[in-house]
């Protein structure tokens, strides 16, 4: 599994090693999101031997929750990818009170505890979506069950959305090769000549935390020869991941390999294969929206770039090219008063000048 979402269960159905074995998934990398509801089971928990997993403490009488009377997305949550938008869309999706929980948990924040999500209620701000690290991976905790709420009127479209993101930022990064102590892994598989290699590892100590403080290199190796070394950059300290790029490599068939300081060799027993094509099938050609691209052509002739996530915008702001009106009247020409007073004075004028000349 790469995510695990523990609701409101009973204490009874969890012994040392169960907690053995969460403590275990989460350090070494994986995801834990814990659903607080209005039964107390979670406060339960805590006190079962739950505690160091919780970023909050729990607070207030036994069963009181409050409701909410606003949400919004904290800049450590936008920075984490949750909801996906601006601040504007979430007061316009949550300006409808029926979309907003009416039963969230008083808590107070750990010290290491990152609030994603927030809301209002008539007395104080609460923490709605808290998250922690304990090892290398995460720990998410809702103060309440009731984001289905969010579906009203929308179904799944910030419903949807939330759960999307709330998973995507719990999920680690997937690796091709994975030890105990080092996961390895390339953007891709194949490449072609002259393309760039993204290299990512992962190194964990012992007890499964970060190891964030080695110097890496990855060594390429092609034929059992070393090719190349190339030092990695630290990108991701609360996970211990690192990161380099290569380039300039011929066309051969290589493996990847680590190396880091503090490490035993054959602690990190980790490889992964990629080859590099002197040309790649049309197949493998990308085919996608190029975003730089069109970026650069709107902004040339003075546009905007939308995906298609920004769908619902595209009306409101075409509705300034299209705000007037086009009225189109048909109108006799022999209904108008002027029209008809300057035919009866043509008439009258012919009438006159055949009466001169003895023609009428």
């Amino acid at each position: 599994y790469d995510v695990i979402v523990v609701g409101e269960v009973d204490s009874k159905f969890f012994d040392e090693q169960d907690i053995g074995a969460f403590r275990q998934f989460v350090s070494r990398g994986g995801g834990l999101i814990l659903i607080d509801g209005p039964t107390d089971r979670l406060r339960e928990l805590a006190t079962f031997g739950w505690k160091d997993f919780f970023p909050i403490e729990f607070q207030g009488v036994r069963g009181r929750r409050q409701q909410a009377s606003s949400f919004a997305i904290t800049d450590v949550g936008r920075r984490e990818g949750l909801m996906g938008i601006g601040n504007e869309k979430i007061d316009e999706w949550f300006s409808n009170p029926m979309r907003l929980p009416r039963s969230v948990r008083q808590t107070k924040l750990k010290a290491d505890a990152e609030v994603w999500a927030e809301v209002k209620t008539d007395a104080q701000t609460l923490p709605l979506a808290v998250a922690r690290s304990l090892g290398s991976g995460r720990i998410l905790y809702l103060a309440s069950d009731e984001t289905w709420r969010f579906r009203f009127r929308e179904a799944d479209k910030i419903y949807g959305r939330f759960w999307t993101t709330i998973i995507e930022a719990m999920t680690p990064p997937p690796f091709l090769a994975n030890t105990p102590y080092a996961s390895l892994a390339t953007d891709q598989l194949e490449y072609a000549a002259g393309d760039l290699v993204t290299v990512r590892a992962r190194l964990r100590d012992p007890d499964g935390s970060p190891a964030s403080g080695s110097a890496v290199e990855a060594i390429i190796e092609s034929e059992d020869t070393t090719i190349r070394r190339v030092p990695m950059r630290l990108v991701d300290r609360e996970r211990g991941q690192y990161e380099a790029t290569i380039q300039g490599l011929d066309a051969a068939n290589y493996s990847l390999r680590l190396s880091a300081s503090g490490f035993r060799q054959d602690t990190l027993d980790v490889e992964t294969p990629f080859w590099v094509s002197s040309s790649l099938s049309s197949e493998l050609n990308e085919v996608g929206a190029d975003v730089v691209t069109l970026k650069e052509i709107t902004e040339a002739t003075g546009g905007i770039t939308l995906n298609e996530s920004d769908a619902d915008s595209i009306l409101d702001r075409l509705k300034p090219l299209s705000a007037g009106r086009r009225i189109t009247t048909d109108y006799p020409i022999w209904s108008s008063f002027p029209w008809f007073g300057a035919i009866m004075m043509l008439l009258t004028l012919e009438w006159l000048l055949r009466k001169k000349a003895s023609l009428a």
